[in-house]
């Protein structure tokens, strides 16, 4: 997208520094709004933002127009606010609270290994999907 490395270094920092921000306005949110809300919310502002994200990159990659350019860095930050604020801690707390107490130490192990899983697929599947854009 034509970045210089100190922009890179940059737009990483700030990705991270409101993934922070972001999880911990879940932990304020969790038991206000509950569980499976925050979760719908979370999966579809992600999915809007990945689908923005996509759009943009193909339009707008390895052009000059910093406009479409700088929409493609907001829709990935957008995309971090949805996950963070709505996704991520909601999803270990709520695979625990779902088993009865007596199983919820086993049965919080597999849905966090199916977790993973799922987070791993996406790892790995995103990087030739973006390459492919045009």
């Amino acid at each position: 997208m034509g970045f210089d490395s100190k922009d890179q270094l940059l737009i990483t920092a700030g990705w991270i520094s409101v993934g922070v921000v972001a999880n911990y306005g879940n932990a304020l949110l969790l038991d206000r709004v509950g569980r499976v809300r925050l979760l719908v919310v979370g999966l579809v502002g992600c999915a809007v933002a990945l689908l923005l994200e996509a759009v943009t990159l193909a339009k707008y990659q390895g052009s000059d127009n910093r406009g479409g350019i700088g929409a493609a860095v907001f829709f990935l930050f957008l995309h971090i606010i949805f996950y963070g604020t709505c996704v991520d801690a909601t999803t270990y707390v709520y695979a625990a609270e779902i088993w009865p107490t007596h199983i919820r130490s086993k049965d919080s192990a597999l849905t966090t290994t199916g977790l993973f899983t799922s987070s791993l697929i996406l790892q790995i599947v995103s990087p030739p999907a973006f390459e492919v854009i045009e």
